[in-house]
């Protein structure tokens, strides 16, 4: 299988890689689409030393194989949240991965999906509808994830508007209030 590499210094290549295998709990996800981020920009420009990654954290695909404990099933398509906690600490018990101590992430501290396969926690796989696209799936994890997550916290109502800013590259595609 191919894979994109990030190798520090500016450099990435697209490499030859071991086919990745299911294994209890994680599943093995065909890409079908993968967004490039702020964050993977970051991590190329300023990655100076060589730390050998599949980066990719926003991605989408279909699951092709499963261990025979997984609820997700074989053809699913699903789009892919990418931080992983310990899932025993009380942020993980709540639901506040991002605030785990243990903290990883696909695309950044394990391989991600910017390659033909990726091995996914089956915790990640957020089952897509029908009638979602793929380029519209793969905005789930950061571009609507973030900042649904956000209103949640501040306890923003539907029908209320909301004025964001420090929206960096996601800027010019919104206005000053937005609408939920």
């Amino acid at each position: 299988m191919k894979a994109v590499k990030l190798l520090g210094n500016c450099k990435l290549e697209i490499r030859d890689v071991d086919k990745v295998k299911a294994r209890k709990g994680w599943v093995v996800v065909k890409m079908r689409a993968s967004a490039i981020c702020g964050t993977d920009l970051h991590l190329f420009y300023e990655q100076p030393t060589p730390a050998v990654f599949t980066p990719g954290h926003e991605f989408m695909g279909e699951v092709v194989e499963t261990a025979s404990d997984t609820r997700i099933k074989p053809s699913q398509r699903v789009t892919v949240y990418a931080p992983i906690g310990c899932g025993a600490c009380e942020f993980c018990q709540k639901g506040e991965i991002t605030l785990c101590s243990e903290v990883g992430s696909l695309g950044i501290t394990l391989d991600g999906g910017d390659a033909e396969f990726a091995l996914v926690p089956e915790s990640c796989c957020l089952p897509v509808p029908d009638d979602i696209t793929d380029e519209a799936a793969v905005l789930v994890g950061d571009v609507i994830g973030v900042p649904w997550t956000q209103l949640r916290r501040v306890g923003a109502q539907i029908h209320e508007f909301v004025a964001v800013s420090g929206l960096g590259p996601l800027s010019p595609c919104i206005k000053t209030s937005v609408r939920y």
